[in-house]
């Protein structure tokens, strides 16, 4: 007899993901640890997400399963449906298009509670190969705060909200929300916010969750001006960050705007059509202003591509342009 319960309830927020709902009922049957439920949101699909979900209902599932239907309000609005839903001590989310190891849960269970901590993250990859070649040893330690809010600034790319394990109560006993109306880095903003306020953070120095590049995603839409959004919820860290870690809030208020102005301009050389077009795209953000800052920023590619937009926007995208049609090759 399979052991099924309630301690991690796995969030999973779904809009018209019909592709990839047996995909990610397979994958959490196949996880090692058993004491789990798992919540389906969704989020006002208008594919047969509905059908798929309620049929769930005439499946022999191995885990304990809810399933929430509700109006279309975006995936912050889905995540905080699934936390207010979720009887678990420990909370993950996962979105359905991506990948998870046999031993995702139990990976981050036994760190979070082998550290008796609140919080406990692994790594994500964007590479299916890397990701099936994983090293089998898995090590964690914790890291203070401080010291884990500099690597999270500044080695970010390989964190994900998706790989990380919560006590519930650093939701409920905080008052912190997905911020509902924005598509951009709202998953950021609620990890500085949890990160910050722990005295130190597990990682798990192991490849749990692939990422999968969704054409049919939010990032992959073309770029517009709504990734200003993206830049609004960094500003609004700011004062948070003042109050939580007075100590890192220095370093946070000198890079991470500008970290988001460089990431949302080496997409906008990628994504339009000209550099006409990415020239008018780039009048509506300060650029020149906040990629000035990180002309200092301790990661070489990122100073240096900052610093050739800053002498001349056209020989940036030019070189942005290169370096993937170089890579595609």
């Amino acid at each position: 007899m399979i052991k099924t319960g309630e301690t991690v309830s796995v969030i999973v927020p779904i809009y018209n993901g019909e592709e990839h709902i047996v995909n990610a009922v397979n994958a959490l049957s196949q996880q090692t640890f058993k004491d789990f439920e798992v919540i389906f949101v969704n989020d006002g699909s208008k594919d047969c997400t509905k059908e798929i979900l309620d049929g769930l209902e005439e499946q022999e599932l191995n885990f304990k399963h809810t399933v929430i239907h509700k109006e279309n309000a975006g995936v912050s609005a889905a995540r905080n449906d699934g936390i207010k839903a979720a009887k678990g001590e420990f909370i993950c989310f996962i979105d359905v298009d991506d990948v998870i190891a046999n031993d995702y849960l139990e990976t981050l269970v036994n760190a979070v509670v082998k550290a008796n901590a609140n919080i406990a993250v692994a790594w994500l990859t964007r590479s299916i190969e890397d990701f099936e070649k994983r090293e089998k040893d898995v090590e964690f330690s914790k890291i203070p705060s401080t010291e884990f809010l500099r690597k999270f600034l500044y080695k970010g790319i390989k964190y994900t909200v998706c790989a990380c394990i919560f006590r519930k109560t650093c939701f409920t006993n905080t008052g912190i929300e997905f911020p509902v109306g924005y598509r951009y880095s709202e998953d950021v903003y609620v990890l500085w916010q949890l990160f910050a306020r722990e005295k130190s953070i597990t990682e798990v120095c192991y490849k749990i969750y692939y990422y999968y590049n969704n054409p049919k995603s939010a990032m992959n839409k073309g770029i517009d001006i709504s990734r200003l959004t993206a830049v609004e919820l960094m500003k609004k860290l700011e004062p948070i960050m003042d109050e939580l870690n007075p100590e890192f809030a220095i370093e946070f208020k000198k890079f991470a705007v500008a970290r988001h102005n460089w990431s949302i301009l080496w997409q906008a050389a990628i994504k339009t059509g000209s550099f006409k077009e990415f020239k008018e795209f780039c009048k509506h953000f300060e650029m020149k202003k906040e990629l000035k800052k990180m002309l200092s920023y301790p990661e070489l590619m990122l100073s240096l591509s900052s610093l050739i937009y800053i002498i001349s926007p056209f020989i940036y995208y030019c070189f942005i342009r290169l370096i993937v049609l170089l890579k595609i090759k």
